[in-house]
């Protein structure tokens, strides 16, 4: 086992063949959204098949413990956010770059601290950008809203069972949680997509 991030949960404490049970059962939620989005809002599919691809990583990642699954899952997760921001007009060459230097750091020294902070920053500016995309009191900024708010509970739980896990052995159920949250959030985030092409276009 070779990844570089340590969750709390118990080793094969369910399962003989699964490295940890719940964080990767809860991996679910991002196949229904993504097969749910996907066969609903055709424009920004590309964005729900990246929710596919972070609960393949993540399943691979929290079922076996291997690096390449932490890989997978956070290439898949960084790709979501660059290909929903990129449905806000914004450039993507700009992005792909800043992704790319900082996964070349994050790759080569190992320092998971990078990969937060690319996956943050990305995020809260997706999020600003969603919430300023829609009108003021709309159905659709109330969605957007929901969706934030799910993100960062779910956020605060990640960096809690991440940081504390040692003091307080029960976080291990936060990052199960984390998943659930962020699947819902992102298909939040995502629905008033649909809408802003005409907008935008």
């Amino acid at each position: 086992m070779n990844a570089t991030v340590i969750f709390c949960e118990t080793k094969y404490e369910v399962s003989s063949y699964i490295y940890e049970f719940f964080n990767t059962t809860s991996n679910f939620i991002f196949f229904l959204i993504s097969y749910i989005g996907y066969n609903k809002h055709k424009k920004n599919r590309y964005s729900y098949l990246c929710l596919s691809g972070i609960g393949i990583g993540s399943c691979f990642l929290h079922g076996t413990g291997y690096y390449i699954g932490q890989i997978i899952d956070e290439f898949f997760m960084l790709l979501f956010v660059i290909l929903t921001l990129n449905l806000y007009k914004l450039n993507i060459k700009i992005l792909y770059l800043y992704n790319i230097l900082g996964l070349i750091f994050y790759i080569y020294f190992k320092i998971y601290t990078i990969f937060l902070f690319l996956f943050s920053s990305q995020t809260i500016y997706l999020c600003y950008k969603a919430y300023i995309s829609t009108e003021k009191n709309s159905e659709d900024r109330t969605i957007i809203n929901y969706g934030i708010f799910l993100f960062v509970i779910g956020k605060v739980l990640w960096d809690l069972e991440q940081n504390f896990c040692y003091y307080f052995p029960y976080f291990k159920w936060f990052h199960p949680i984390w998943h659930i949250l962020s699947g819902i959030s992102g298909y939040l985030i995502l629905k008033p997509t649909d809408k802003l092409f005409n907008k935008l276009d």
